[in-house]
């Protein structure tokens, strides 16, 4: 009993530590006190297992860590822990996830269910046969919870139905992806082969000999040096050795009258093949990808997308060029049009150079260009009589150095009318160089100063309060006295007239003598080392206090209202605002009443109802 006290706070610094493992001192002295006696390790288990039941799945997992280090020492403790086996089961591995499901931290829950089920098995393997409660718990996990030890997961029935229903979707997913591809196929193949004939025909229709023009895609060079084998097997390579390569030659054709419609063909061909190959790859991946076994198809789709793809290149090898119109006749007579002579001709004008070339004078009429120059003078003076009278109106500034340097930079400064104080003719120092100015007269030749001429007003009145000492304030200020505040009448002792003036007056005196004896407290508090001012404590509720020690408590642990689905955010403050029970009857009562309304105006006057 004595050791009751200490083994509850052991339990409760292990279990909120918030951390994966436990700390080593604290449980060397829980297990040490549990080695005493059995009513010790009784009140041991009964702590723990309310710490099971915390909403908490960090406080869980550290409790269910203690516990298995006492399952694994003590007989006595594996009795009373096999005795709430079903509700250990439902708490530490969540075997009741419908009802009872494992509280957040979701990632921490998860770890708990896990290291749990390693546990139950490890007890199982080495107590099995002593206790038949924990063979009958093992076995219930394994048939009935469909838990497989070996990924230490616990699969409910919809899990397990679902992962079923899975691999049954995918299996005939796959096989209706495989008959799609034969029978796409199938139907395509005839159009396929009858392109590329086509195409090949186009070929030797344009190209003669194209065969023989082209070699056989192999190895793309060949390296003459006898040694080059030998030196890559011995690490040191050769630098002498001829590197063969073969380059693709491009056929210029000329598209002529003759040739035209198997040019055209041959493109259009070209773009059909482009997506025959594009199919065929689609096929070959659906075909790798399900896992197909017939090779006879895979190989045929294969060479027939090798076939449409040598056959695309071979016609981006091709340059067909539309200008090469020749002709083998000398006279050539043909090839020209007669163009006819214009019937309207234009005005030109012979250049410097003797060339000619046309204008546009012919359209314009005869005094245009007098009534252009009448208008744009009657413009320009209009313009210029409104700028007279606005500088007639506008003050004239003097022109001075200010204005002249408004916005020129330091080092673009005239300083022509600069001059120095050295009388000097050749001996001067740095600062009576030719092009320095100093800063404080570039400063001077920026600003410009105006004088304001005011009248002056003297002060002909005293502050005129009362003085602590006797007599009055002999300030001389124009509004206001730096000590006794604003300037107003008084008579010759010093008090105010004005009814407003006296109860100011009263007011400063309270704050005067406040002031007073706040200064004398911190004398005396600086001279005794003694505060005088008894601070108030403020008053706490148990409510209150039970909050504040619920929450040291739970300080090291994970905040589980600011995380996964329990996390405070505004969206769910605004759900819980407005789907309360109060807002609901609100919504409730105003459709009610407003279905009573529509029922009073349609049917209020009508007896028959």
């Amino acid at each position: 009993m004595a050791d009751f006290p200490e083994i509850e706070d052991l339990i409760e610094e292990l279990t909120t530590t918030g951390k994966e493992e436990l700390d080593r001192d604290h449980l060397k002295k829980l297990l040490n006190l549990c080695r005493k006696s059995h009513p010790n390790l009784e009140f041991s288990y009964t702590k723990l297992y309310e710490q099971l039941q915390e909403e908490h799945s960090e406080i869980r997992f550290s409790a269910f860590q203690i516990m298995d280090k006492l399952f694994l020492r003590s007989h006595r403790f594996r009795e009373l822990l096999l005795q709430d086996a079903p509700d250990i089961l439902v708490v530490a591995m969540g075997t009741d996830q419908h009802d009872r499901p494992l509280p957040p931290p979701l990632k921490v829950a998860k770890q708990l269910q896990k290291m749990a089920l390693e546990k139950l098995n490890t007890w199982y393997e080495r107590f099995g046969k002593g206790y038949r409660l924990l063979e009958l718990a093992f076995e219930f996990l394994r048939d009935v919870k469909k838990v497989k030890f070996d990924e230490m997961h616990i699969r409910t029935a919809a899990e397990e139905r679902n992962t079923q229903q899975a691999k049954l979707k995918e299996v005939r997913l796959t096989a209706s992806k495989l008959e799609q591809v034969d029978i796409q196929y199938e139907d395509r193949k005839e159009s396929f082969l009858s392109d590329i004939k086509q195409m090949k025909s186009c070929f030797e229709m344009l190209v003669q000999k194209l065969s023989n023009q082209h070699t056989d895609t192999g190895d793309s060079g060949t390296i003459h040096d006898p040694g080059f084998l030998e030196g890559n097997e011995s690490g040191i390579t050769s630098y002498n050795f001829t590197l063969s390569l073969s380059i693709s030659q491009k056929h210029v054709i000329y598209e002529t009258p003759d040739n035209e419609d198997a040019i055209r063909r041959l493109r259009e061909l070209y773009k059909e093949n482009r997506g025959h190959e594009n199919e065929a790859k689609r096929w070959l991946n659906v075909l790798l990808k399900c896992g197909s076994t017939d090779k006879w198809k895979i190989e045929e789709i294969l060479r027939l997308k090798n076939t449409l793809s040598g056959l695309c290149s071979q016609f981006l090898d091709l340059e067909i060029r539309e200008d090469g119109y020749f002709s083998s006749d000398d006279d050539g007579g043909e090839m020209f049009v007669e163009v006819p002579e214009k019937m309207m001709k234009t005005d030109v004008h012979s250049d410097v150079d003797g060339e000619e070339r046309p204008t546009c004078s012919r359209y314009l009429e005869p005094d245009a260009g007098e009534n252009m120059k009448r208008e744009y003078k009657s413009e320009a003076s209009h313009h210029s009589s409104i700028r007279e009278k606005h500088l007639a109106i506008a003050p004239v500034v003097p022109f001075d150095s200010d204005l002249k340097l408004w916005e020129t930079e330091s080092g673009n400064i005239d300083i022509s009318s600069y001059k120095s104080d050295s009388l000097h003719r050749f001996w001067k120092t740095n600062e009576h160089q030719e092009n320095f100015v100093p800063s404080e007269v570039e400063a001077s030749m920026r600003e410009r100063a105006f004088r304001m001429e005011t009248k002056f007003e003297p002060v002909e009145r005293k502050c005129g309060a009362q003085l602590p000492q006797g007599g009055v304030c002999q300030r001389m200020d124009r509004y206001k006295c730096p000590f006794h505040g604003k300037i107003v009448e008084r008579d010759s002792v010093g008090r105010a007239i004005h009814p407003e003036d006296i109860e100011r007056d009263k007011q400063l005196d309270v704050q005067r003598k406040e002031k007073e004896c706040l200064q004398i407290q911190k004398d005396i508090e600086a001279t005794t080392g003694v505060s005088l001012i008894k601070k108030k404590r403020p008053r706490v509720s148990k409510a209150q206090t039970r909050k504040d020690i619920q929450k040291k408590r739970y300080a090291r642990l994970t905040n589980i209202k600011k995380t996964g689905d329990n996390e405070v955010t505004s969206k769910k403050g605004l759900k819980n605002k407005v789907f309360s029970a109060r807002s609901l009857d609100k919504i409730s009562h105003a459709k009610n009443q407003s279905s009573q309304r529509k029922h009073q105006e349609r049917f209020g006057s009508n007896f028959n109802y």
